[in-house]
């Protein structure tokens, strides 16, 4: 049995593991090598420091994070959404999906759609009219869990090398 909730900062080491993972080692097994190449990050041990320490100086005002830990107390997966506002956005505030990431060993569970069910409440209590997230477009795996919670694909980027 997984229980899922809000973020404390005895997960910080586990989480930023984890986005490490999600980042190095889960993002090569999904896109092809010539893309990673062209996306991979310096040091993602810094680079994901940073961007955790401002997270979690927002956390439950701009920024929510939760995680999915196991009857051990092990955390198997998280997600963080953050609230975007635009003034010319007709859908103003829209909850934006960050990063979201279950272990393997536990993905097809329900862990993932259960980490995004109580952050779709969480934006729904900010006065969110829409969530938006994206994906790697060769991530099949999170392109079919986004389908199955109602998310509709709209998006294509971009990318090239200048050298």
């Amino acid at each position: 049995m997984l229980h899922i909730r809000e973020y404390q900062s005895r997960d910080r080491v586990a989480v930023l593991e984890l986005l490490k993972s999600l980042h190095g080692e889960y993002k090569r097994t999904v896109l092809p090598p010539d893309l990673f190449d062209l996306t991979k990050d310096r040091d993602l041990e810094a680079a994901f420091g940073e961007y955790f320490s401002d997270v979690e100086s927002h956390q439950g005002r701009d920024f929510m994070t939760l995680v999915a830990e196991d009857t051990d107390g092990r955390v198997v997966g998280f997600i963080i959404g953050g609230v975007e506002h635009d003034r010319w956005d007709e859908w103003t505030p829209t909850g934006v999906i960050e990063d979201w990431f279950v272990v393997d060993e536990r993905r097809r569970e329900g862990t993932g759609s259960g980490l995004y069910g109580r952050l779709e409440e969480w934006f729904r209590s900010q006065g969110c009219r829409r969530v938006k997230s994206d994906t790697w477009w060769s991530n099949q795996l999170s392109r079919q869990a986004h389908s199955k919670l109602g998310f509709q694909e709209y998006q294509v980027s971009f990318i090239k090398r200048l050298d």
